[in-house]
C-alpha cells in the first residue's frame, strides 16, 4: 500500500537500533573503550528521533535523518571494528570486512542514485549486494567468536586438570614425607622414651600441615567447580546469542527487501516521468532549421527537472524561450509542462507576437492555471523570451522581455559583453501584473 511507504524509514531506523545492540554486544564496547560506547548511544539517539519523527508524520526529515544515521553507523562501525583489531580483539576482523563491504555498496548506491554512475544491474541493487555480503561475514565472525569461546573453555579444563594433577603429585609427596618421617620418629622411640613426647609433638605438628594441605585440597575443587558453572553459563550464552542472530539476519533480510522494493518503484515512476518531460523540449532537427551556431547545455539536478527551454515560429520569427521554475524536482517538472503548453497556446493559437506581451499574457495563464488569486500558492519561473527575426541583408533583429532573467549579448566593435536585465517580477505567483521589460 501506498500508505505503508511512508513508514519504511520508521521500520528500518527500528532495524538499526536493533543492528546496534547486536554490535555493542558482540564487539563488548563497554569493556574495550568506553568513549566509543558513549558514541553508540548518540547514534541509538539519532535513529530514536527518525523513529519518533515518521511516526508523527514527518517522514521527509524522518527519512533523511535515518539516510544519514545509515552512513554515520557504517563509518563508525568500519572505525570501531579497525580500532579493536589494531588493539588485539581478533573477533574484529570479519566485523570490519562486513562493514566495509557494506559502506562501499552504500557509497555505489548513492552515487547510482545522484547519477554519478551509470544505472547497471549492479548498481540497482548494489544495497542488497552488501547487505548479503555484510550478513556472511557477520556470520563468520559469530563464528569465529564461538571458536574463541570453545578454546577459552578449553583453555580453562586444561588448567584445571593441570591443577589437578599438581595438587595430587604435592598430596603423594606430602604422604612421602610424612612416611618418612614417622619411620625416624618410630625409630627414635625405641631408642629412647624419652624422645617419645618430643617425637608426639612433631607428628602432631605433621598432622596439622597435612590438614591445612587437605584445606587447601578442598578450596581448589570448590575453584574448579565455580569455573565449570561459568563454562556452563558461557554455553547458555552463546546458545542465546545464536538465536539473536538468526532473528536479526531474518529482520534484515526483511528490512533490505522492503527497501530495495520502495526504491525500485520511485526511481521507475521518475524514469517515466523524465520521458514524458523530455517530450515537451524542442527536437534537435527543430533547433537546427530555426538557428545557426548555436548550443544548448540542460543537465538536470535530479531525474526530472524544473527547468525548460521552448522554441517555436510564426510568421518567419522565431521564438525561443528558457524557463526556471521554482525548486525542483517532481512539482517543478508539472510547473514546466505548465509552462511549455502554456507558451503554445500563446504563440501557436493566440498568435502574441511582442514578447512583453507574451510573458504578461502567461503571467495571468498561470495564476489562473494554479487559482492563485484565491489562495497562497507563490509557485511560478524565471523566463527569458527572445523574438528573432532574420534580415534579407544577413543580420537579424531580436526583441527580448524577460522576468528575473536577463540577455547577455557580445558587442564587437567594443569587445564587450554586455547584459540586458529583466524586470524583477517572476511569472506566476500572487503579486500584480507589472511591465515586463522589453
Amino acid at each position: 500500500m501506498p500508505i505503508f511507504n511512508f513508514y519504511i524509514p520508521v521500520v528500518s531506523s527500528t532495524a538499526i537500533i536493533f543492528m546496534l545492540l547486536f554490535a555493542r554486544t558482540f564487539l563488548e564496547l563497554k569493556n574495550n573503550n568506553p568513549i566509543l560506547d558513549k558514541i553508540f548511544y548518540v547514534l541509538v539517539g539519532l535513529s530514536v528521533i527518525s523513529v519518533i519523527l515518521g511516526l508523527i508524520g514527518i517522514y521527509d526529515i524522518s527519512a533523511k535523518i535515518g539516510q544519514l544515521t545509515v552512513v554515520l553507523i557504517a563509518i563508525y562501525l568500519l572505525g570501531t571494528s579497525i580500532y579493536l583489531l589494531i588493539k588485539g580483539y581478533k573477533p574484529a576482523r570479519f566485523f570490519l570486512v562486513a562493514w566495509f563491504a557494506y559502506l562501499i555498496e552504500l557509497i555505489v548506491f548513492i552515487l547510482q542514485l545522484n547519477a554519478v554512475i551509470p544505472n547497471t544491474w549492479f548498481t540497482d541493487n548494489s544495497v542488497l549486494f552488501g547487505s548479503a555480503i555484510e550478513v556472511v561475514l557477520l556470520s563468520f565472525a559469530l563464528a569465529d567468536r564461538i571458536n574463541v569461546y570453545k578454546k577459552q573453555k578449553e583453555e580453562a579444563q586444561k588448567e584445571a586438570l593441570e591443577k589437578t594433577k599438581e595438587n595430587e603429585k604435592l598430596v603423594v609427596e606430602q604422604n612421602k614425607v610424612l612416611a618418612i618421617k614417622v619411620k625416624e620418629a618410630t625409630e627414635e622411640l625405641s631408642i629412647s622414651n624419652e624422645e617419645l613426647n618430643s617425637t608426639n609433638e612433631e607428628l602432631n605438628a605433621m598432622l596439622e600441615t597435612v590438614q591445612k594441605q587437605k584445606d587447601t585440597i578442598e578450596e581448589r575443587s570448590a575453584e574448579i567447580e565455580s569455573i565449570n558453572e561459568e563454562i556452563k553459563a558461557t554455553n547458555e550464552e552463546l546458545n542465546s546469542t545464536n538465536e539473536e542472530l538468526y532473528s536479526t539476519v531474518e529482520t534484515v533480510k526483511q528490512q533490505n527487501k522492503l527497501i530495495a522494493d520502495a526504491n525500485r518503484s520511485i526511481t521507475d515512476s521518475l524514469r517515466y516521468a523524465q520521458t514524458i518531460q523530455d517530450a515537451i523540449l524542442p527536437f534537435e532537427e527543430r533547433m537546427d532549421s530555426h538557428l545557426k551556431d548555436y548550443f544548448t547545455f540542460y543537465r538536470p539536478k535530479d531525474i526530472v527537472s524544473g527547468d525548460f527551454y521552448w522554441l517555436t515560429d510564426l510568421k518567419g520569427k522565431v521564438y525561443l524561450a528558457v524557463a526556471d521554475c521554482t525548486g525542483h524536482g517532481v512539482p517543478e517538472a508539472f510547473m514546466s509542462m505548465i509552462g511549455s503548453a502554456a507558451l503554445d497556446a500563446l504563440v501557436d493559437r493566440n498568435e502574441l507576437e511582442a514578447p512583453d506581451d507574451i510573458l504578461a499574457e502567461l503571467h495571468l495563464t498561470i495564476q489562473k492555471a494554479l487559482k492563485q488569486e484565491n489562495s497562497t500558492n507563490d509557485d511560478g519561473m524565471d523566463v527569458g523570451l527572445c523574438v528573432i527575426e532574420y534580415l534579407t541583408n544577413g543580420r537579424c533583429k531580436i526583441l527580448f522581455s524577460g522576468a528575473k532573467r536577463p540577455l547577455y549579448y557580445y558587442k564587437k566593435s567594443t569587445q564587450e559583453l554586455i547584459e540586458i536585465r529583466g524586470t524583477r517580477q517572476s511569472i506566476g505567483g500572487y503579486s500584480k501584473k507589472e511591465e515586463i521589460l522589453r
